[in-house]
Order: structure tokens, then C-alpha cells, then sequence
């Protein structure tokens, strides 16, 4: 009996291997993600009212005064050029990564989202930009960075903003009483 039980275990994982592999092969590693974890996008953010249920496996750069609910990783820098210059310059930034591409964008929000996935499994991740104009000359952003499948590598949303800032920082010129 136990042969028997043994026996119908190994082939149930066969078969199973093999219909995964079918899968794949069929619909791709990215199609097999969707079908099981549904859209990668996690859709847009909200900055006022978000929560950090699990701020060890995601991102936040944030003006103090936008998230208010959310303690961020590190508050965004007030930078010397309009809003739409720090736009171009983030995208520049985002999209020199070759796993990163925009999805979406608002500019009556001015917000765009970004989809990033990680190197070997390709799990996704969403990252929403929020761009602020504080004067003519003068802009910040918020940005928040999620795993749609969390837990697999707990840093890598903040580490990732926090490079976005370091990079904006080098590249762009910061209001004077933050330099």
C-alpha cells in the first residue's frame, strides 16, 4: 500500500512539473506570473493617507508634509528647477535600468508609475512618482516603491529609491539651505 501511495506521489509531481513547464513554455514566465498573481501594476498611490503595513519590504521618499500617515524612508529634497526638468531627469534615471519601464502617467496629477523586475525571476515591482511644484524654480517628489510578491529580497525597494535620489541629487542642483 505504501508503494502504491509512493508511486502515485512521484507521478502527481511529475505531472505537475511537467504542466508547469507546459505553462511556461506556452505563455511565457511573465503571462505564468499574471495568470497566477494577477496585473503586476499595483496601480497608483495615495500620499496622504497612505500606510506602511510592511516598511520592511517597501519604499518611500516622501516631503514630510505629503505623508502624513507614513514614516518614509528618507525625506525628498527640495531641488532648484521646475517640476516637468525633475520629471525628465527621473525618467532618464528610471529607464536606464533595463528591467524598468514606465506604465503609466498623469500629468494633471503629475504622477507616473514604473514597473521594475528583478533580475532572475523577473517578479515585479511598482514604483509611483508623484512630481511637486513648490515655485516656478523649485520642485520635490514622492516616490513609493512595492513588491507585488514581497518578502523575497526585503531591501530592494528602498535601495532602489534611495539610488533614484542619490542619482537626481548628483545630476540635478538642490535648493540651497539643502545642499
Amino acid at each position: 500500500m505504501r508503494r502504491i501511495a509512493i508511486s502515485i506521489a512521484i507521478h502527481m509531481a511529475g505531472f505537475l512539473l511537467v504542466s508547469s513547464l507546459l505553462l511556461v513554455a506556452v505563455v511565457g514566465r511573465e503571462g505564468t506570473l499574471r495568470l497566477f498573481l494577477g496585473d503586476p501594476d499595483l496601480g497608483r498611490v495615495d500620499f496622504e493617507t497612505l500606510t506602511r503595513p510592511h516598511p520592511e519590504a517597501d519604499g518611500l521618499v516622501c516631503p514630510p508634509s505629503l505623508c502624513r500617515a507614513a514614516r518614509p524612508d528618507r525625506s525628498a529634497p527640495v531641488f532648484a528647477v521646475p517640476a516637468r526638468e525633475l520629471a525628465r531627469a527621473l525618467k532618464r534615471i528610471a529607464e536606464a535600468d533595463p528591467l524598468t519601464r514606465r506604465i503609466a502617467s498623469d500629468a494633471g496629477l503629475g504622477e507616473e508609475r514604473y514597473l521594475s523586475r528583478t533580475l532572475i525571476f523577473r517578479f515585479p515591482d511598482t514604483i509611483v512618482v508623484r512630481y511637486i511644484e513648490l515655485t516656478r524654480d523649485h520642485s520635490t517628489l514622492a516616490l513609493s516603491s512595492r513588491s507585488q510578491i514581497g518578502g523575497i529580497d526585503p531591501d530592494r525597494n528602498r535601495s532602489r529609491l534611495m539610488r533614484w535620489i542619490d542619482r537626481l541629487s548628483s545630476e540635478i542642483p538642490l535648493r540651497r539651505d539643502e545642499s
